[in-house]
């Protein structure tokens, strides 16, 4: 199955918004990565044997949001984060693909939770301390059978069981100055499925770097900020901090 994320859309106004804060000085409004973070789930209550326990981190998509200023100008006192994981959208995508409901746009695939305050505090953190509860129902998928017209590839998929998820977020953080624009993130999850449910705590980075060994997360050229300490999460593939934010060399 293709892991796919629906992406945001944002208004031309909110692009240029966060394309000139690149160059701006300290100072810069709680905002957040546009765009995908690689998280791990650390088990903080919970049966880690549950099939809810079991979860080692996640793609999220991360997107900042402002309401408009007099229908013109983005709000930057009036900003919200919204959080999507990979795993929800790969079960709504499947079912869309094989044709068997569209999901892809219902609410309930995304928590959306505004900022405490405009700006970051003392200690350079923006939070969004409340969320409310994300949850998407899934119909069965059947199974996909196997092309007997390609007898070297196999392309079956196993049945998708009826399934409903639920993400409870709260005490989002996310580290915001004029070198990490909203790219460290930490935060507590209650992740629900079929009644199963299991607390993690989530540490994330923008953007999400697949790898197969720390040189390639320390690679420059990757899209990770250089001045960040990033390792390989061998179970999750991918470049994560090793610390709670901030993390830096």
């Amino acid at each position: 199955m293709t892991a796919r994320i629906l992406p945001f859309v944002a208004s031309p106004m909110l692009l240029a918004l966060l394309s000139t804060t690149g160059c701006s000085q300290p100072g810069v409004p709680c905002t957040a990565g546009h765009g995908y973070f690689a998280a791990k789930y650390e088990l903080t209550q919970g049966d880690p044997a549950s099939p809810c326990g079991g979860l080692l981190g996640d793609v999220l998509g991360l997107a900042p949001y402002y309401s408009a200023k007099d229908g013109k100008a983005p709000n930057l006192e009036d900003g919200s984060v919204a959080i999507r994981p990979e795993y929800v959208n790969n079960l709504i995508f499947h079912a869309l693909d094989q044709g068997v409901a569209d999901l892809s746009t219902d609410p309930g695939a995304q928590a959306l939770g505004d900022f405490d305050a405009a700006d970051p505090t003392e200690d350079d953190f923006c939070t969004a301390s409340t969320f409310p509860v994300a949850e998407v129902s899934i119909p069965e998928v059947p199974e996909v059978p196997d092309d007997p017209e390609t007898p070297d590839e196999d392309e079956s998929i196993p049945a998708q069981p009826a399934t409903t998820v639920s993400y409870a977020w709260s005490n989002v953080r996310i580290l915001v100055t004029a070198d990490a624009q909203g790219t460290q993130m930490s935060a507590d999850l209650r992740f629900t499925q079929d009644g199963c449910s299991a607390d993690y705590h989530a540490i994330g980075v923008f953007p999400a770097v697949y790898c197969e060994s720390d040189e390639e997360c320390e690679d420059d050229a990757n899209g990770i900020n250089p001045s960040f300490k990033t390792v390989c999460d061998a179970g999750l593939g991918l470049c994560v901090l090793p610390g709670e934010p901030p993390v830096y060399e």
